[in-house]
């Protein structure tokens, strides 16, 4: 898979770069919370994406987090990364490395 491709597609397909327009578009459920140890998150449930960011980030983390979370929504969609981390012994750090690919 060409990440930068696949990024460039979508940058494309909204006429933008700037993920809150992306997920504005899509229609992503966005939510700010108090989250502890991580930054952001993505997830998959019953049909809808939701991506959780940390409140007490400053808006340029904002956007490189949520920039990396939709790399997980384009490029992992099926996979619980929550769940493979905590509950395999897969290795989760290809999926980071590419949505960090995905943001940049």
């Amino acid at each position: 898979m060409d990440i930068k491709k696949r990024a460039n597609q979508i940058a494309h397909r909204f006429q933008s770069r700037n993920p809150f327009e992306i997920v504005r578009g899509l229609n992503v459920i966005l939510v700010d919370a108090p989250l502890s140890g991580v930054r952001g998150f993505y997830q998959y449930f019953q049909r809808n994406h939701i991506i959780y960011l940390d409140e007490t980030l400053s808006e340029q983390e904002r956007t490189l987090v949520l920039a990396h979370e939709l790399g997980h929504l384009f490029l992992h969609k099926k996979a619980n990364a929550i769940f493979m981390d905590t509950r395999t012994h897969l290795k989760t750090a290809e999926y980071e490395t590419e949505a960090d690919t995905f943001a940049i």
